[in-house]
């Protein structure tokens, strides 16, 4: 049986993610309802729009693209895979989102770094030790 990953979207969305989950032998399974989440083995966070300064405690100061609903659901999904200790992938923003997560902050509005649509954007990203 495939592992099934979990990935928070509407039908259509992150067609990308979804053919590279099951080029990996994985069965991605795209759900807005979190119940969904439960069965799955993996979470996969995706790349989008800036997640919401309130979450990280600042004021929105450039930030674009808010999904407010994307957010709480994410924060949720978070919560409930790191209690179970499965594991998780965050991509772009999705990386944002975990660091947000476990309490970091992000910088708001960096110059080349916009999200555009319906191109998969490729960028270089180091890592504090």
């Amino acid at each position: 049986m495939k592992p099934r990953i979990f990935i928070w979207g509407a039908p259509g969305q992150y067609e990308t993610y979804r053919a590279a989950v099951a080029a990996a032998g994985a069965e991605p399974c795209l759900s807005q309802n979190l119940r969904e989440a439960e069965a799955c083995c993996a979470l996969l966070l995706p790349g989008g729009g800036d997640v919401a300064p309130a979450l990280y405690g600042q004021e929105n100061r450039g930030s674009r693209n808010l999904e407010p609903e994307r957010d709480l659901a994410e924060y949720a999904l978070l919560t409930q895979f790191s209690k179970k200790h499965r594991p998780v992938l965050g991509i772009c923003r999705g990386m944002q989102m975990i660091n947000v997560f476990f309490g970091g902050t992000l910088i708001q509005d960096l110059d080349g770094h916009q999200q555009a649509e319906g191109i998969d954007r490729l960028h270089t990203v180091f890592t504090a030790p």
